[in-house]
């Protein structure tokens, strides 16, 4: 009888610990599975707003991008970016996309606005 319950208390160790693997593998998992959408911005008015180290990231948009904020062309307002195991600053849209390069972050497509006169 002790023997039943020497090998219950491993088991039972074992398998609470292979739970909380599994339920924090499943939570990394999880935040990785959508890119989080950041508003984009123009830097100069003076400079031509379509080009990339004129085009600054902001806030982060936790429910995506809405309004008039949500055409296929004209000028950017969003972009979805996955940052992997990235975590330092993303300023530019230049900068995302040469860290896109680099494999390091992922770039979705981006939104678009009326451009603004």
């Amino acid at each position: 009888m002790k023997n039943i319950f020497k090998n219950f208390d491993k088991l039972g160790i074992f398998a609470f610990a292979a739970a909380g693997l599994f339920a924090i593998s499943w939570t990394n998992l999880e935040s990785r599975l959508a890119p989080q959408w950041y508003q984009v911005t123009v830097i100069d008015e003076d400079e031509p707003h379509d080009e990339p180290s004129n085009l600054a990231i902001g806030a982060a948009l936790p429910s995506g991008p809405s309004g008039p904020c949500s055409l296929n062309n004209g000028e950017m307002c969003a972009i979805p970016i996955d940052r992997k195991d990235y975590t330092g600053p993303i300023t530019t849209v230049a900068q995302a996309q040469d860290l896109a390069d680099e494999e390091d972050i992922d770039l979705g497509t981006p939104v678009f606005r009326t451009p603004q006169s």
